[in-house]
């Protein structure tokens, strides 16, 4: 499963403690007073990037352009960081159920490889748009990046993924934030060995507009081995 599923250097914010005011949701559930209201919580904020916007008077096309300028600014004054060395990353989120029972979801972020549906390990469940399709891979080539993750789901029959996930949210987090009521907890794993990759079919739960602009840009070689593997987040 290497070759599916594989640790990554990812690129996070180096001020861990004002996370709460750079992250946002998926693009695709954000209407623009959400995404003004986003943008206001800080300069820094993601949506500056994942939702751009063109200068007053410029094409609409512009706003990717505008993107991929902005994500340049943020590294020159390291307001990103990229980790040194390839990680998987486990993720906490804690909600509470209308009934007022607290839950926690746990997964993993980790490269998946951008290689299509035809291999059948990666599987989609709904179609996808032109549009849509367009605008993220416009926004992937502006910026060089993978900007989004997409949420997959992993078989576990034998719950030793989740046993691990499990083992390594005992520990201390990386770091922590808030995003509408959900607490978010981060932790960097070093160790491959301590979290069991998931097993191919994976199926897409959200996400299928990201995965398919990868994989196009995964065919048409751009980019070197720029979108050979992109970040998704593996729960079940």
């Amino acid at each position: 499963m290497a070759d599916l599923v594989a640790p990554f250097r990812g690129e996070r914010y180096a001020a861990v403690d004002r996370l709460s005011s750079l992250i946002a949701p998926p693009y695709d559930v954000i209407d623009p007073a959400e995404r003004a209201r986003y943008a206001a919580l800080d300069r820094d904020n993601i949506v500056h990037i994942m939702l751009p916007e063109a200068p007053p008077g410029a094409a609409d096309d512009a706003r990717y352009r505008v993107a991929g300028e902005q994500l340049a600014a943020w590294r020159r004054a390291a307001v990103l960081r990229r980790d040194p060395e390839p990680a998987l990353y486990v993720l906490a989120q804690d909600f509470t159920l209308p009934t007022g029972e607290r839950r926690t979801r746990r997964g993993v972020f980790a490269a998946v490889a951008a290689e299509g549906y035809e291999p059948r390990r990666i599987r989609p469940h709904e179609r996808t748009h032109a549009g849509p399709k367009a605008d993220r891979l416009a926004l992937m080539r502006a910026t060089g990046t993978n900007i989004e993750s997409i949420f997959l789901l992993a078989p576990d029959r034998d719950r030793a993924l989740a046993t691990s996930l499990v083992a390594v949210t005992d520990d201390k987090p990386d770091a922590t934030a808030e995003l509408n009521g959900v607490g978010i907890r981060l932790w960097i794993v070093g160790d491959p060995s301590r979290l069991p990759l998931p097993p191919a079919p994976l199926y897409i739960a959200d996400g299928h507009h990201r995965y398919a602009s990868w994989s196009a840009c995964c065919r048409a070689g751009e980019n070197g081995s720029m979108f050979r593997r992109s970040p998704a987040a593996g729960t079940r």
